[in-house]
């Protein structure tokens, strides 16, 4: 008969492996980082830095424009003063060329009378009838109706007459005693100036003499 005690397994002793060197076997252990902790004073230093940036930002935008609108404001006045300047400076040029002009005219026609005498209110009667003409058929050529109408002393209607040729029949003449050629426009008086000059002439030949 079989002994029961031979169905029973034998268990022998387990055999354990050294964890000596287990600190071989062991891999890196990665810490998580720790929640960073900003205080409330950070948060007053951050938002206090970035309203100064804007704050200088629109300081300096400011500056910018108003900079720009003074220079504008300098640039015009003077702009302003320099066109003052040369008006000033034109019309004291002008005066002084028509005081200048005024005297060479006078020491001229001075100079004209005593030498040439008669010829010389010849040549001036002639050169005032042209000028006369001319400017009348100038006016013509802008405004074909215009109502013209000369009065003056009767040799210079003629010569008048002379000048202007055919165009001479769309003038109206008219004697009058007076030394100058004085021509009405639509109700507008223009008178030469040639009675002057004659006087002048001769009050400076009586001077001279």
């Amino acid at each position: 008969m079989t002994s029961i005690a031979a169905h029973i397994p034998v268990i022998s002793e387990a055999s354990l492996k050294s964890f000596e060197n287990a600190s071989a076997m062991l891999v890196d252990v990665v810490h998580a980082p720790e929640p960073e902790n900003i205080g409330q004073e950070d948060l007053t230093e951050t938002a206090y830095r970035r309203g100064l940036d804007e704050g200088t930002r629109l300081a300096e935008e400011s500056i910018a424009t108003q900079l720009k609108a003074l220079q504008e404001e300098h640039q015009a006045q003077l702009q302003e003063l320099r066109d003052t300047t040369d008006r000033h400076y034109a019309e004291m040029l002008a005066e002084g060329l028509q005081k200048e002009f005024l005297g060479l005219e006078q020491r001229l026609a001075a100079s004209l009378s005593n030498l040439l005498g008669p010829l010389v209110e010849e040549r001036l009667s002639e050169v005032v009838v042209g000028s006369f003409a001319s400017t009348l058929k100038n006016l013509w050529d802008r405004e074909q109706a215009l109502s013209i109408k000369v009065q003056g002393p009767a040799s210079l209607l003629e010569r008048l007459v002379e000048q202007l040729g055919p165009e001479a029949a769309r003038i109206e003449t008219e004697e009058a005693a007076t030394g100058d050629l004085q021509v009405v426009l639509n109700d507008t008086l223009v008178e030469s100036q040639l009675s002057n000059w004659l006087s002048m002439i001769s009050e400076a030949g009586a001077t001279e003499k």
